[in-house]
């Protein structure tokens, strides 16, 4: 990956940035609280890709559909969830959101739960009768 899609995707535009930051550990892990302060900080883009990628999409599809390592009490919101390893670089970044960097995508996710719908909810819901 070039240094400047790297210096783009961690680009910082104000301070107090939240961004994907490596732990101790060596992974990357997002930036955040909750509840958010208001206002909330601006987002770096590889803070936006991950947390779309993970708490937006990964975590459902591993709730729904993931292995069963996380016990059955856990809500989605759960952190055993997301996923452990988030994208270092706008390259990784897409190829996590095209859902090929586990063992559940995303983005399958989204096609099973529209599938879900139009098989499984009869028409008469559906159409909000």
């Amino acid at each position: 990956m070039k240094t400047r899609d790297l210096e783009e995707y961690f680009w910082e535009p104000v301070a107090g940035c939240w961004s994907l930051r490596r732990g101790a550990d060596g992974r990357y892990m997002l930036e955040g609280q909750r509840p958010e302060p208001a206002p909330p900080p601006f987002t770096t883009i590889a803070w936006r890709l991950a947390h779309v990628g993970a708490l937006c999409l990964a975590n459902r599809a591993n709730a729904f559909f993931g292995d069963g390592s996380v016990s059955d009490d856990a809500t989605m919101a759960d952190p055993r969830y997301v996923p452990a390893n988030l994208p270092g670089s706008a390259a990784e970044g897409i190829v996590f959101l095209e859902g090929e960097s586990g063992p559940v995508s995303p983005l399958r996710y989204h096609e099973t739960m529209a599938w879900v719908w139009r098989s499984c909810i009869p028409q008469t819901i559906r159409d909000g009768n």
